[in-house]
């Protein structure tokens, strides 16, 4: 599971929760000294331990930081070695959604010799929980960059060669995973001219074989909820993919 650092405190207990819990432990009229109250958030889910023992708090916190930084570095290779860290025209703008592009291979005339483009843009609100959701053009034949520049990516180009953020950016709900298929669209490629032959078939399978290396690449979304979106006739290749995903399962 995906667990990212948010926030963490050390404190001193407040006089009114040091008389709360004074109840609650049945200390009748006399008040306990005052604890250490660690808090660690990660995603939504709050660790609190109340302690006497400051030696004690102190190793709940470090603990508990140790662990959440583990789970921030625990990338596949693959995905870290995508990860984009710097976008040119973005210099001005301030987001914290982590992005990654790169290449999936899929069977093609050898077993990956497809090399199908994708560009993952994770989900503002929860990206370890939201729904993971992969977007193609249609055409056939449109690249997803397509939609990820004009439509519903996070960012709007400007005359300036600038860009600037999409208010209405999917990804404000869901981690949105970029493609170009079949081969040939976009930056995706072969060095087997025999790869480039596509119909409706070859391309739902070749999409879903890339829903699969994805996954691979990015196991920590594999439990999340998966929907498969297009437009125009895209929407005849996402049945096919959908019929894929329906006979795997």
């Amino acid at each position: 599971m995906l667990c990212r650092w948010q926030t963490g405190t050390l404190r001193r207990e407040t006089s009114d929760e040091r008389s709360r819990r004074a109840i609650i432990e049945n200390r009748g009229g006399g008040k306990p000294s005052r604890a250490l109250v660690c808090t660690v958030t990660a995603y939504g889910h709050q660790y609190a331990i109340t302690s006497y023992n400051t030696m004690l708090a102190l190793r709940f916190f470090l603990a508990a930081v140790l662990a959440c930084g583990a789970c921030v570095s625990a990338l596949t290779a693959e995905a870290a070695a995508d990860q984009i860290t710097s976008l040119p025209g973005t210099e001005q703008l301030s987001f914290s959604f982590k992005q990654y592009s790169g290449y999936l291979g899929v069977e093609g005339q050898t077993l990956d010799s497809r090399k199908m483009h994708y560009w993952f843009v994770e989900s503002t609100s929860d990206p370890a929980n939201d729904p993971t959701v992969f977007w193609t053009n249609g055409g056939p034949g449109c690249s997803g960059l397509i939609g990820f520049m004009t439509e519903q990516g996070p960012f709007r180009p400007n005359a300036d060669m600038t860009l600037s953020l999409n208010e209405y950016a999917w990804n404000k709900a869901a981690n949105m995973v970029f493609i170009e298929s079949p081969t040939g669209v976009g930056f995706s490629y072969s060095d087997y001219k025999q790869d480039y032959d596509a119909d409706d078939a070859s391309t739902a399978k070749v999409n879903y074989q890339l829903i699969q290396a994805f996954f691979k690449r990015f196991p920590e979304l594999a439990q999340n909820k998966l929907y498969i979106s297009s437009e125009s006739y895209g929407v005849c290749v996402c049945v096919c993919v959908g019929c894929y995903v329906c006979v795997s399962v």
